[in-house]
């Protein structure tokens, strides 16, 4: 199962951790694992492309991603990311697990 966690700070989002594997189907063929890993990613290349500080460490089964100081363009990215990831769990709720804490 991949684990989604959003982090907020207040009514903004600062951040997610997204870890572990899906198990839909094998490494390489599982649309679950890619559909996440690209939402991730692409809030990662934005945030670059909009110069939002962000710092993230990537693992292998594990992504982490905070911003460096609140910023409303990141907090959006992430809204969406949630939008994004819950509309997902709908198809697949076996496989995801969509979590949000406050920080």
């Amino acid at each position: 199962m991949t684990t989604l966690t959003l982090l907020k700070k207040q009514q903004e989002y600062v951040g997610f951790r997204c870890e572990g594997h899906s198990g839909y189907a094998q490494e390489g063929e599982d649309i679950v694992c890619a559909a996440i890993s690209s939402m991730t990613q692409f809030c990662i290349n934005c945030a670059e492309q909009f110069d939002v500080p962000i710092a993230y460490l990537v693992d292998e089964a594990r992504l982490e991603c905070t911003v460096k100081h609140p910023d409303l363009t990141f907090s959006g990215l992430l809204a969406t990311l949630h939008t994004s990831v819950a509309q997902l769990q709908e198809d697949y709720p076996e496989y995801i697990c969509l979590e949000i804490m406050e920080v």
